[in-house]
Order: structure tokens, then sequence, then C-alpha cells
């Protein structure tokens, strides 16, 4: 009887080694993740920025540590992320970010700019592309006329499919 289980474990130890060296994966799945189409995810985006808005205190444009802000930037970009990883199709992600009406022209297109760059920088970091581009518009494209309302200061995240160069 004990002969029989020295045999049988050492057995069993052989086919473990086989299956790890040979690189099969038995033990683990991969996550699947359900593919959506453009359109769904873009619903998807604009839903999650209405609802979770990515915000800036006034005149900053990086995602500094230990703020309340940025964790919540943070965990609704994660989410873009995922909706990006989602996507059948290859896809141009474009950011944009907006001011509101207040300060100078060229200080809130700057501005703007290094806020779109932070989103992209951090969209990047989980979803390496090269099909992603970030603008700031400043104050350029306004919501409403109000000078001071919050609609007006915001990031947009677009989704067009990527044409293969013929």
């Amino acid at each position: 009887m004990f002969i029989y289980l020295v045999v049988t474990w050492f057995t069993l130890l052989g086919i473990y080694i086989y299956i790890e060296k040979m690189g099969i994966d038995i033990f683990h799945k991969e996550k699947i993740v359900k593919k959506i189409s453009i359109e769904e995810a873009q619903y998807k985006i604009d839903a999650l920025l209405k609802n979770h808005p990515i915000v800036f205190p006034k005149n900053i444009s990086t995602f500094e540590n230990n703020q309340s802000y940025t964790k919540k930037n943070q965990q609704t970009l994660n989410r873009v992320v995922v909706l990006l990883k989602s996507v059948n199709n290859n896809i141009f992600i474009k950011i944009s970010s907006h001011t509101n009406l207040n300060g100078k022209r060229g200080k809130n297109r700057i501005l703007s700019q290094k806020r779109a760059n932070t989103i992209l920088e951090f969209i990047k970091k989980e979803y390496p592309t090269d099909t992603i581009d970030a603008i700031g518009y400043g104050e350029e494209f306004p919501l409403h006329k109000d000078e001071n309302a919050k609609d007006n200061s915001r990031t947009e995240i677009k989704l067009e499919p990527l044409v293969p160069k013929i």
C-alpha cells in the first residue's frame, strides 16, 4: 500500500512538472471581456463622464497624490480604460479639455492642454496606444454663455473607428 502511494505521488508530481515545463495553464483562466461596439462604448463613456465628471481644481492641471479629486478622477478614468479595452474594433481616441470663460484666453488654452495631456498619460499607462490625441480648447467652445457655468469646464473623450491605411 505504501509503495502504491509513493508511486502515485511521484507520477502526479511528474505530470505537474511536465505541465509546468510545457507552459500549459490548467489552473488559471483568463478573464473573458465582453466586446462591445464603438457606439456602445461612446454612449457609456459619455454617461460616465456626465455622472462622474473629471474635475480639476482652479488652475490645477495634474493629478496630485492624496487628494479627493484625484481618487475620483482616477476611478472614472479606470472605468473609461475598461470600456476602451472592451471595444471590438481599432479605435482613435480624442481627449478634449475645456475651461470656463474666466481668465485670459491664452492661459485657459495652455491650462486645458495640460489637463488633456494629464488624462492622455493616465490612459496610456493602462491602455498603451499610438492612436490617441489630446487637445486643449480653453474657453473656445463653451456650453453656456455664463462666465462661471460649471459645465463649460469639462473633459470629453470621443471614439472614432480607426480606418486602415491603404
